[in-house]
């Protein structure tokens, strides 16, 4: 026998959901798009390196290798100087593991880049 609750009506709701956080507040301006300044610098860093990628396909790989690091360095910046609630996109985690993994990643991709001998 399946023990029901007393009062059937009543919607359940797990231990994980949080409906007041899902409500938007009314709101006469429109809103922007992106919502978040953080959001902007993504989308910014996305084309610089999907810019990147392109220079890299077309035979100049040192300088679209170059346009990678940097829009991962301005990307770090942009975590490390916007406020929590303006990050956007950016934020994943803490500031700090955020700004170390995507400057860290840009400095060793320009490290690389310099080091690598072509022939």
């Amino acid at each position: 026998m399946v023990d029901e609750p007393d009062d059937a009506s009543e919607p359940q709701l797990s231990e994980y959901a949080h409906p007041e956080e899902d409500v938007q507040p009314e709101s006469s301006e429109p809103r922007r798009y992106p919502s978040t300044i953080g959001g902007m610098v993504y989308l910014v860093a996305l084309v610089a390196c999907v810019t990147g990628t392109v220079i890299v396909t077309r035979g100049h790989w040192r300088t679209g290798i170059v346009w990678i690091a940097l829009a991962l360095i301005a990307a770090a910046i942009g975590r490390l100087v916007l406020p929590q609630e303006q990050a956007g996109m950016l934020e994943v985690r803490r500031r700090s593991l955020d700004v170390a993994t995507l400057a860290g990643f840009g400095i060793v991709i320009l490290i690389l880049n310099a080091t690598i001998h072509s022939r």
